[in-house]
């Protein structure tokens, strides 16, 4: 609930007052989260830590990097479906990942595709994709993703 899209996430439903909203955070993280969200610290390779900080919860927004091992959404999906939680927003914060050419051109897409089909495979919870398109004032600046350098105003 503290990176590019998770504050914002977090902000929105803390303003509305009608939700009670819950950071997943790993043991010693330093990550400065907006006023009124709990925080539950967790160790991601521990299983129990994960279904503990999740039970109770209506539903998980996973909203981690994307260079963050894919092992860690795997992770979550299954202790939340351990932990009774209804609803999964994979992280999946791009354009449609469904359509093959999209995946193949960004491959960071197949990422939500293998999340939802573990969400759908363990059966226990449902899930929402997000779909809001290209972020192009966040992703052009990725210099490394796209060859396009702001600074110098060239593009590879």
């Amino acid at each position: 609930a503290n990176g590019n899209v998770g504050m914002f996430i977090a902000e929105a439903l803390l303003k509305t007052g009608k939700h009670v909203v819950t950071a997943i955070s790993r043991e010693g993280s330093g990550g400065k989260l907006p006023n009124g969200v709990l925080v539950k610290r967790v160790d991601y390779d521990d299983h129990a830590s994960l279904v503990d900080a999740l039970r109770g919860q209506d539903i998980l927004i996973i909203t981690m990097g994307v260079f963050v091992p894919e092992a860690i959404d795997a992770a979550l999906i299954r202790a939340a479906a351990d932990a009774g939680v209804a609803w999964v927003i994979p992280n999946g914060w791009t354009y449609d990942y469904t359509e093959e050419g999209h995946a193949h051109d960004v491959p960071s897409l197949s990422r939500a595709a293998r999340s939802t089909a573990l969400i759908s495979e363990i059966g226990k919870s449902s899930f929402i994709s997000v779909a809001p398109g290209f972020w192009y004032e966040w992703s052009l600046s990725m210099e490394f993703a796209y060859g396009v350098d702001l600074k110098t105003r060239t593009a590879a």
